[in-house]
């Protein structure tokens, strides 16, 4: 719910603000979730279709319409270790056709994109983690240095299955927590998997008690 005006911003961010219906809900949430993940990659490829010749200067239709791009589809891409991309080429042609087969160029292209957007995503992630660790610390009177190991339960297609995205959070939280002056390993992210489903089952026998 917090972070207007607070985590720097560029203009595919602002261009992704001004078409939302809600763009000071959950601002947060518009840098890190996979909902927009995927929208702001969008955004950085159809300014390069048109500035610099991406995809040898044609768009593809859907990839004109908001939100058309899929995170997984980029996950995809990501993951594709054959040789030249050929997974990644095959399956962007699949989701977003082009008359003329993308290059390797092309979707290595998409690929950097995805990996800067992702990234920093994580990173801005394990901020926000960090500055409610720091303030849960000092509210208790506590200091980085004496305060316990904390785990926290991740759910979520994107800190699940986006690939390196857990492992660049919590190498961002290791660091940010060491130069706090806290223990090594201080906060560390596990994965809750059905989390939703165990929390309404102790809700459930909250309400039987």
């Amino acid at each position: 719910m917090f972070g207007k005006d607070v985590w720097p911003r560029t203009r595919w961010d602002d261009e992704l603000l001004a078409e939302h219906v809600r763009p000071d809900f959950q601002p947060f949430e518009h840098m890190i979730s996979g909902r927009y993940l995927g929208e702001i990659v969008r955004l950085v490829l159809v300014e390069a279709v048109k500035s610099a010749g991406l995809f040898s200067g044609e768009l593809p239709d859907k990839l004109n319409e908001p939100y058309a791009l899929d995170t997984g589809t980029l996950a995809a891409m990501e993951m594709d270790g054959s040789k030249n991309f050929t997974n990644a080429i095959a399956l962007f042609q699949s989701k977003h056709p082009l008359n003329k087969t993308p290059t390797y160029n092309d979707v290595q292209f998409v690929r950097q994109v995805s990996q800067l957007v992702s990234h920093r995503a994580a990173a801005f992630l394990a901020t926000g983690i960090h500055a409610l660790w720091m303030l849960r610390t000092t509210s208790e009177g506590l200091t980085p240095a004496n305060v316990e190991r904390l785990a926290i339960g991740c759910n979520g297609s994107v800190i699940e299955k986006y690939p390196l995205f857990r492992e660049l959070c919590q190498s961002h939280l290791d660091e940010l927590t060491t130069a706090s002056g806290a223990k090594s390993k201080a906060i560390s992210l596990e994965i809750a998997v059905e989390s939703a489903i165990f929390g309404a089952a102790v809700a459930a026998c909250c309400l039987e008690t």
